[in-house]
């Protein structure tokens, strides 16, 4: 066995530490710059639960071969917050019953404004509560109500301020907020207004992304016909700045690209992802990883539902190079505050290291990248272009 693969999986079987990730694939309207697979049909619902429970018990050897304790569960996808009380409770009673979890596992559920806002509420969540439910990500967006309607959310911004409020009064602490910067027609002005609305509410957890076009989105068709336009990159990166500036004032740190959280309160699924830890997907779409390869769900309800009801193959799998497992540690810890090891790379990584760091050396002397001794990270003007440096850094050779 090489000696990447060896130390990563040493690092592993240590860690004795794994996820699972619950793909949702339904959402009650679809916003325009989301590409995400889900269905606006949720006739087949039950079924579809059926199979990811059988999905479950199918993969139990997945992550039981190397990790004995779940330490995050996330429901995402889609609209998790769609479901019922019993929805949830099915899965999670069939994930306790295959998995040890961890007695102090965070499970988070992703939930729209929209579906915390009313007057039913209280009862849903204090039942997500009584699930075991203990980290609530919320998909705010904007608290502007002309960039949400151009975005094609069904909420307003007074809902999302309610169903913040609402969710913070029935006893959620673990709660963070997505909020997106550099939407068409945004100013600095726009953008300070949703970020000071979101301070006020005082989460301990704020996820902040930059608007993407991402293709076969409507916003990518709109753009493509000329019915929109991008924000030019002075003001994305006058965004960016004043997001950086306010977040380090307020006391949050920013330990990853987009996200920011008081200390105690990072997201410990995702930081998961950037460190390698194994994690399962359950459900249509959903990717898994467990250390020498990647798998990922067919992305198409009624196909993930039959193969699982036949027992035929309802994912593609990929076994991971040396060469991807090279990428995908620039990828993932360059995007944390933590950054790159240098001798971890040179001491596992000698085929590729040489051409690596030639175009590192390029820039050890910019603004864009800092660090000592064995240590590098992308400063905050490095992670506003982390996309171009990391595919700068990538080799060919291998």
């Amino acid at each position: 066995m090489d000696s990447t693969r060896f130390n990563l999986q040493a690092t592993i079987a240590r860690s004795k530490r794994a996820g699972i990730y619950l793909h949702i694939p339904y959402c009650r309207q679809l916003c325009y710059y989301c590409d995400f697979h889900f269905s606006l049909s949720p006739q087949d619902k039950d079924e579809l639960i059926t199979a990811m429970t059988r999905e479950i018990a199918l993969r139990k050897d997945y992550l039981n071969r190397q990790a004995t304790d779940v330490r995050t569960i996330y429901f995402g996808g889609g609209t998790p917050s769609v479901l019922t009380l019993a929805d949830i409770r099915r899965i999670l009673d069939e994930i306790m019953s295959v998995f040890s979890v961890s007695t102090d596992a965070e499970i988070t559920l992703e939930a729209n404004p929209d579906d915390l806002g009313d007057d039913l509420s209280p009862a849903y969540l204090f039942g997500l509560r009584d699930l075991g439910i203990n980290r609530l990500s919320i998909g705010v967006q904007s608290f502007h109500d002309h960039e949400l309607k151009a975005m094609n959310r069904l909420h307003d911004a007074r809902e999302a301020v309610r169903s913040v409020e609402e969710v913070l009064r029935c006893g959620f602490e673990n709660v963070t907020l997505d909020l997106i910067y550099g939407l068409p027609n945004s100013t600095l002005e726009s953008w300070s207004h949703s970020l000071e609305t979101a301070l006020a509410l005082s989460p301990p957890h704020l996820s902040c992304y930059h608007l993407t076009f991402e293709e076969k989105t409507a916003f990518a068709n709109f753009r493509k016909k000329g019915k929109l336009h991008e924000v030019s990159d002075a003001i994305s990166w006058a965004q960016y700045q004043r997001l950086c500036d306010r977040m380090g004032e307020a006391g949050y740190e920013h330990y990853e690209i987009s996200n920011f959280a008081r200390k105690g309160w990072q997201s410990r699924h995702n930081h998961a992802y950037w460190i390698g830890i194994p994690y399962l997907g359950i459900g249509p779409a959903a990717h898994s990883f467990d250390g020498e390869s990647r798998q990922w769900n067919i992305a198409n309800n009624r196909k993930y539902r039959e193969a699982i009801s036949r027992g035929t193959v309802f994912y593609e799998k990929e076994i991971l190079s040396d060469k991807d497992r090279f990428h995908d540690y620039l990828l993932t810890r360059l995007r944390t505050a933590k950054g790159i090891d240098l001798r971890y790379l040179k001491n596992n990584f000698p085929t590729f290291y040489p051409d690596f760091y030639r175009e590192f050396a390029r820039y050890l002397d910019t603004d864009l990248l800092e660090g000592k001794g064995n240590r590098y990270r992308l400063t905050e003007k490095g992670m506003f272009q982390s996309d171009v440096i990391i595919g700068d850094l990538f080799v060919d050779s291998g």
